[in-house]
């Protein structure tokens, strides 16, 4: 009966709202948007281009990103206190926490695991980071590349 009722009760449960998923690609595109533009990466975590795989809020507290109090993705009056919980600990709409993914100089990855909060997408890359056409089910993810000029010099 289990094998039945939880692929149906997941569905019902945690349903594909296409607004929540927009909603979270457009949360991802601002938190890239802040480590783009506030260069909001510590330079000695990509320097040591160790494979970070961690939750976004952890990685603030661990002091591998910085984001400013209010930014793209930190709204400066926000409506409810429920997204004022959302935007201090990074999480997504179905209440699951951003993750991030990256190495070195490489793409960085962000992602949610999506409506039925389990990770889709195989992350076993030399680099670390999926490529486009590899995300997978429903998790829903970008990718942003900050260090593109440190790149090219």
């Amino acid at each position: 009966l289990g094998f039945v009722a939880n692929p149906l009760l997941e569905t019902f449960w945690f349903s594909s709202d296409p607004a929540k998923i927009e909603l979270a690609r457009n949360e991802l595109v601002a938190i890239g948007r802040d480590l783009e533009e506030k260069e909001g990466v510590d330079v000695e975590l990509i320097r040591s281009n160790q494979l970070v795989g961690s939750r976004i809020y952890n990685a603030t507290r661990s002091g591998w990103l910085y984001f400013e109090e209010h930014g793209h993705f930190r709204e400066k009056s926000p409506q409810s206190s429920a997204l004022v919980i959302r935007q201090t600990y990074f999480i997504d709409p179905w209440n699951c926490a951003y993750w991030i993914r990256m190495r070195g100089l490489g793409p960085i990855f962000l992602y949610s695991f999506g409506p039925n909060r389990r990770l889709d997408t195989v992350m076993d890359h030399i680099d670390g980071v999926p490529k486009k056409g590899e995300l997978k089910g429903d998790d829903v993810g970008i990718w942003i590349d900050p260090f593109r000029r440190f790149r090219e010099q």
